[in-house]
């Protein structure tokens, strides 16, 4: 079972996948759910959403709600 740091600022967030971790909601309802930043040679890095069913969904974008949230954890 993987270990959660809850915090409430999504730039301490932001500076957490910047350093190789992973990050999540509380709120967010699929379990398992988690966000990573990805680089792929010759590219941009990308933040990557890890859904439910373990599938990745590359070029994820926090929305207004994700940006303005207070249920960040950190893994």
């Amino acid at each position: 079972m993987t270990k959660t740091t809850h915090i409430h600022d999504i730039g301490a967030a932001i500076s957490h996948i910047q350093t190789g971790g992973k990050i999540q909601r509380k709120g967010w309802h699929g379990k398992g759910m988690a966000v990573h930043l990805e680089e792929r040679g010759g590219f941009h890095p990308a933040m990557v959403l890890t859904l439910p069913d373990g599938s990745l969904q590359p070029g994820w974008n926090a929305s207004t709600p994700d940006i303005l949230a207070t249920d960040w954890g950190l893994l």
